[in-house]
Order: structure tokens, then C-alpha cells, then sequence
């Protein structure tokens, strides 16, 4: 049984999620950190997760039972020992359809995974919140009746420019959703420098200036 974190907002890739579940051995959820793919792939799961924090449900070393039995998370999957496992690398190891939900930040290792299991799992390219995933859009307004040539009614939105100034700097992150203008910047700044701090150490070089060298 499906069980949904509490709180959780519905995203657009849901869809996509649910049917690559009925239809694929399993489903990597790629995309920046921060964007919500831990919750997502908890919504679709049974409930369980695996996590590289040893404390969390499980311990790091999974056998492949555990790994491919129903739709859970594994929550950055590569540093999870034994999760390599999955894409049947070595072997070619059966998956049932509606297998692990694996998530990464990281294109390169999410592409690895996806090619190494051969077909049998999908790739999901997840991004931060649209303004309607958020709840700040009522969606009256469809970019993509608009693109296919549909007609649409004119609405008028009386959004004051600070708000949208507020939506801009928040950036579509969840955990921008219920904070002051003064607490966005300041989660959007921490965001910026720990990106900055992990492009700096890009590749296991150590001892790079964040500030100038380039990466």
C-alpha cells in the first residue's frame, strides 16, 4: 500500500512516476538537489526507504531481495553499498516491474544506472515547483493550450510585483513554500553556497578557491 508523506503537494511528475511503475522494473527521479525527489519517491512507495544514513530504516548493505522488493526509495542511491546491484551490472538479475524508486542529483550516476539496467529502468527528469505545484497558481492559465494553439479566456491576476519578487528569489523550492521574504534569501543563499562549496570539490580535486578557481 502506497503510503503518502504528510504534507506532501503533488508534482507534476507524478504521472509519469506511477506509469513507468506499472511499466519498468524500477525508476530513477534525477535532478537538483533540494527539488523534492525524496518525497516524491516516498509517495509512490510502500512505505519503506533506503537511505545512505545508516540510521535511517535500513542499514547501508542491501542484498538484491531487499533492494527490489516494491516501490521504495532509495535516497541517493550511490552511496548506498550493494544498490550498483539493481542494474544488474554483473549479472542479469530479475526486477519485477514496480522495483526501487532511486533518486540522484547527479546526472552522471543517474544516467549510469539507467544504462546499466539495460531498459528495465526508467529515467525521470524531476525540476524545482512550478507556480502551481506550490499552490501560488490556480493553473487557470495553460502554457501548453497555449503552445498547441488552443484558445484561451483572458485572466487578470492582481499579484502585487513584491509577491512576484518573493516567487522569483524563492526559486520553486519546497523549502521556500511558508517562508518570509527575509527567510527565502536566506535559504536561497545557503543554497548557493554549498553548490558553490560542492563545485569546488567537482571531480575529488580538493583545495580549489570557491570564490575564483574555475570548475
Amino acid at each position: 500500500m502506497v503510503v503518502r508523506p504528510e504534507g506532501y503537494r503533488s508534482r507534476l511528475v507524478d504521472g509519469m512516476v506511477e506509469e513507468s511503475l506499472r511499466s519498468f522494473g524500477g525508476v530513477v527521479i534525477e535532478g537538483p538537489r533540494g527539488c523534492g525527489k525524496t518525497w516524491t519517491g516516498l509517495a509512490h512507495s510502500d512505505g519503506h526507504s533506503i537511505s545512505k544514513d545508516a540510521d535511517i530504516c535500513w542499514p547501508r548493505a542491501m542484498d538484491m531481495q531487499t533492494i527490489s522488493s516494491g516501490p521504495h526509495p532509495i535516497d541517493a542511491y550511490q552511496d548506498v553499498a550493494g544498490t550498483e546491484a539493481i542494474a544488474g551490472s554483473e549479472r542479469d538479475t530479475p526486477l519485477e516491474n514496480g522495483g526501487p524508486i532511486s533518486t540522484s542529483s547527479s546526472v552522471q550516476t543517474s544516467r549510469s544506472l539507467i544504462e546499466k539496467s539495460n531498459g528495465r529502468m526508467m529515467g525521470i527528469r524531476m525540476r524545482p515547483m512550478s507556480l502551481y505545484e506550490s499552490g501560488d497558481s490556480d493553473g487557470s492559465v495553460s502554457l501548453r493550450t497555449i503552445m498547441s494553439g488552443g484558445s484561451m479566456e483572458f485572466v487578470q491576476n492582481p499579484v502585487s510585483l513584491e509577491r512576484l519578487v518573493d516567487f522569483i528569489i524563492g526559486g520553486g523550492w519546497p523549502g521556500c513554500i511558508g517562508l518570509s521574504s527575509e527567510d527565502r534569501v536566506g535559504f536561497v543563499r545557503s543554497y548557493l553556497e554549498c553548490s558553490v562549496h560542492d563545485a569546488s570539490v567537482f571531480g575529488g580535486i580538493a583545495g580549489r578557491n570557491p570564490t575564483s578557481d574555475p570548475c
